[in-house]
């Protein structure tokens, strides 16, 4: 359990300072290594519905990150989207450990999305809706570190948000 929260502390502290990056492929990059870092936690806190789900987020963020760009036409953008919505839900289905699991659902859902639309910016605003309903998920499964970790988060999303609001206008 200790191994598990450490862990998770060390992703999160990556995952935030993925925030502050101006470019969202350089914020997917470093995400992607924060990811990584998670899925070890996930499994010594026993939680296999968020083993499964970090696992295909990694694999998505690999793909988003090789593909998103290049993927102009907005059928193939959609068909992302649905084919990673789909995975999620079916994963969440299989691996469902209670309430909480449906959180976990919709957030990575939302989580797709933002990935294959729009700006920094945009991932930043989805993200922050995404990041409400992880903090149920972590709850449920009694991720206390998760829990601090993804409020200080959301503060950042919400921090970063503005700043670089306030650059554009």
């Amino acid at each position: 359990m200790i191994l598990g929260n450490i862990l998770t502390l060390i992703s999160y502290i990556i995952y935030w300072l993925a925030s502050f990056f101006k470019s969202k492929k350089t914020i997917m990059w470093v995400r992607l290594i924060s990811y990584v870092i998670a899925v070890p936690a996930y499994i010594v806190l026993q939680s296999k519905s968020g083993t499964l789900n970090m696992l295909f987020t990694i694999v998505r963020y690999l793909l988003g990150i090789l593909l998103i760009d290049k993927l102009t036409k907005k059928s193939a953008k959609v068909s992302y989207i649905l084919v990673f919505s789909l995975i999620y839900a079916v994963t969440g289905v299989f691996s469902f450990e209670g309430f909480g699991t449906m959180f976990l659902i919709v957030s990575n859902i939302i989580g797709v999305i933002a990935l294959a639309v729009g700006s920094a910016q945009f991932l930043r605003v989805l993200n922050m809706i995404s990041s409400v309903l992880f903090l149920v998920y972590l709850g449920t499964i009694y991720n206390f570190t998760g829990l601090l970790c993804e409020l200080v988060t959301l503060i950042s999303f919400v921090v970063t948000f503005m700043l670089y609001r306030k650059k554009a206008k």
